[in-house]
C-alpha cells in the first residue's frame, strides 16, 4: 500500500492509515522510517518506550 498519499499524513510528518498493517513506514522527507499511528501495535510501542525511559531514568537517579 503506497504510504505517500497526503490524506494520511497529518500535519505533513504524522502517518496515519488504518488500512495500512505496516507498522513503520519510510519518511515523507529524509531518509529513514516513521511509525503508522493508527495501529495499535504503535501505541504499544511507544507506552514500552516511555516506561524504559522512565525506568532507566528513576534508576540511575536513585543509584547517584
Amino acid at each position: 500500500m503506497p504510504s505517500d498519499d497526503d490524506a494520511h499524513w497529518k500535519l505533513g510528518v504524522f502517518y496515519a492509515n488504518h488500512d495500512d498493517a505496516s507498522v513503520f513506514v519510510p519518511k515523507r522527507f529524509g531518509i529513514g522510517w516513521t511509525v503508522n499511528i493508527a495501529r495499535p501495535a504503535t501505541w504499544a510501542l511507544l507506552v514500552v518506550a516511555a516506561a524504559l525511559t522512565v525506568g532507566v531514568v528513576v534508576a540511575v537517579t536513585m543509584l547517584a
